[in-house]
């Protein structure tokens, strides 16, 4: 003779142990800051990135913008200026988005990068281009926590003297 409710009863401890293991475990957010501790990024648990712009030096959030991880990538629209002379030290302005906390690397290593901070829409990076650097087109890698992008600008020969206007 069966027991119709030894059914019953493995549906019933069966049932629930199932749908405890199917339920996947909440994500713990993820945290990025920089050398100084500096909260830059947060990804949620439902993948929503926060980047966060602070006040050097103090515990001010200066504004938060949110968004996909796709949404956050960093992007330069603009790079100022366009050449740089052989010789010479300049701050190349560079434009975008989600450029908080991002890291430079150049496609020539002999161009020195300095220490540099970036803003939600805006990275000045301090650059010395060496005396015997030839002309050319010199990649940037701009890399944040969520992601990465590139941009280019030239090195031109080196400039001596003022305006380039002959004097009668």
């Amino acid at each position: 003779m069966r027991h119709p409710w030894k059914g019953f009863l493995v549906c019933v401890y069966l049932v629930p142990a199932l749908v405890v293991l199917s339920v996947p475990a909440t994500a713990e957010v993820q945290r990025f800051t920089d050398e100084a501790g500096e909260l830059l990024y947060t990804i949620d648990d439902d993948g929503i990135v926060s980047m966060f712009e602070n006040a050097p030096g103090t515990d001010v959030t200066l504004s938060v913008a949110r968004g996909t991880r796709e949404q956050m990538q960093p992007q330069v629209t603009e790079v100022i200026p366009e050449s740089v002379p052989a010789g010479s030290f300049t701050i190349l302005k560079l434009r975008g988005r989600n450029l908080v906390g991002a890291k430079v690397k150049l496609s020539v290593p002999g161009v020195e990068v300095k220490a540099h901070v970036g803003k939600p829409k805006e990275l000045d990076v301090p650059i010395q281009v060496p005396l015997e650097q030839p002309p050319g087109e010199v990649a940037i890698e701009v890399t944040t926590p969520i992601g990465r992008t590139t941009a280019r600008f030239k090195t031109s020969e080196v400039q001596i003297g003022g305006s380039g206007h002959a004097r009668m």
